[in-house]
């Protein structure tokens, strides 16, 4: 809602918790005195409140209020915030033929306990992630309105793959929250593959290195025959009489055969004040 503008107003935001209330901000100053949490707090230049990186702690109440020369003039609806997350029971590393359970829950008020104003229609369901619903004998699913917990063994094509809970309220997805399993096993083979296509590249370089190297001393020693196949083709020619025995001469002739051309080388949603989101 807009609350109106006037000289000495004050926009206060409250948040309560388990029958506890607290300031979040006042005049557009956040004042929680906890640092971590008051820098994922920001109220907006239209005095919303925007909640960033939401946790478990943030579920609860939230309500603003107008305040005009002291006194209460007009407040806010109330908004609860519900919060989807998904826990793991294994602390192990995962791998093929682990058993292992997952749960999703809702947490309302700050726990999941206090559940009583989420309406009866809401529903958890485990889907893949064109979000059809989990069938087989493979997926064991204990459901209940505010959790539900999806029982498997792990096997290999489980490496990287969501596990995904949706809420749903009257069949319409409101929150949705997903859990990736990383099997352990896999990431040994993907950097034994790596390794080797490394040593492989290694390998590839040296034997270019090399041939580019041979190359280079062949053409070296081409050149030095040229040059000494040059120099045989000098020639002396036994001096010839021409005339009387003062006039005597040799002539040196050069059999200079021209080299060819040098060889080019190519250049290389919010519902009745209820809002449920999840956990990123």
């Amino acid at each position: 809602m807009r609350f109106q503008e006037y000289e000495n107003s004050l926009i206060y935001w409250t948040f309560s918790q388990r029958s506890e209330s607290s300031e979040l901000a006042s005049d557009g100053m956040i004042i929680v005195s906890q640092p971590e949490r008051a820098a994922r707090l920001e109220v907006l230049p239209d005095s919303s409140l925007r909640i960033h990186h939401l946790h478990t702690e943030d579920a609860g109440q939230y309500e603003c209020q107008q305040y005009v020369n002291g006194q209460l003039y007009e407040g806010g609806t109330p908004v609860v915030l519900n919060l989807l997350t998904i826990t793991a029971d294994s602390s192990r590393d995962l791998k093929r033929g682990t058993a292992l359970a997952l749960q999703c829950t809702l947490v309302c008020n700050g726990g999941i306990a206090d559940c009583r104003s989420v309406p009866d229609n809401v529903k958890l369901t485990w889907v893949d992630d064109e979000g059809t619903a989990l069938q087989g004998d493979r997926f064991k699913i204990t459901p209940s309105r505010t959790h539900s917990t999806l029982s498997l063994e792990l096997q290999k094509s489980d490496h990287d793959r969501r596990w995904r809970c949706n809420l749903t309220e009257g069949g319409a997805v409101k929150a949705s929250y997903s859990y990736t399993t990383t099997l352990t096993e896999n990431l040994v083979l993907i950097a034994t593959a790596s390794a080797a296509a490394i040593a492989l590249l290694i390998v590839l370089i040296l034997a270019v290195a090399f041939c580019v190297w041979k190359r280079r001393r062949s053409d070296s020693d081409n050149h030095v025959q040229v040059e000494e196949l040059t120099k045989e083709s000098v020639s002396e020619i036994p001096a010839q009489v021409t005339g009387g025995a003062e006039e005597n001469y040799s002539s040196i002739q050069f059999n200079n055969e021209e080299r060819g051309p040098e060889r080019s080388q190519a250049p290389a949603e919010e519902s009745n004040g209820v809002i449920y989101s999840a956990i990123r």
